[in-house]
């Protein structure tokens, strides 16, 4: 479904994703969304996998948008990190770089972190700089790790 004329400033961005519990298969589509991530911590110190794709337009911008649908396997240990970009916007910079640094130092100084305690420590570092209250964007996060 295209936009009419009235709601072009009305675009939607969305990731779907279905997630194989047994095999840690992820199957991920996404329109006009940030990047999701995987996170690995190990003794090699912290890997950030970013997931990305060339279709990267909103739902509804352009007739005959197509969207891809990426699979990924999400390994035991591995974390899972989606996000909106109200979660970097607020604290200005690159938003890649924002995520990712923050994501290293969140899981560097506490490599056991569970998911609850993942998002919320990620939204104290990068929320830190300006406060909650001068957000100008929604924030959305979730975290979810393959426990085996």
């Amino acid at each position: 479904h295209t936009l009419d004329r009235r709601s072009r400033e009305l675009l939607f961005a969305v990731t779907i994703v279905v997630a194989e519990n047994e095999t840690g298969v992820l199957h991920i589509a996404r329109a006009g969304s940030e990047p999701a991530l995987i996170c690995r911590s190990g003794s090699e110190g912290i890997a950030l996998r970013p997931i990305a794709d060339l279709a990267d337009l909103p739902v509804g911008a352009f007739p005959g948008t197509q969207y891809v649908v990426i699979t990924e396997t999400l390994a035991p240990g591995e974390t899972f990190l989606l996000y909106t970009d109200g979660l970097t916007d607020s604290a200005g910079g690159d938003a890649t770089n924002l995520i990712h640094s923050a994501v290293g130092s969140v899981l560097n100084n506490n490599l056991d972190v569970d998911c609850a305690a993942l998002c919320r420590r990620l939204l104290d570092t990068l929320h830190a700089p300006t406060g909650y209250m001068a957000r100008r964007d929604d924030t959305c996060l979730l975290a979810a790790r393959r426990t085996a």
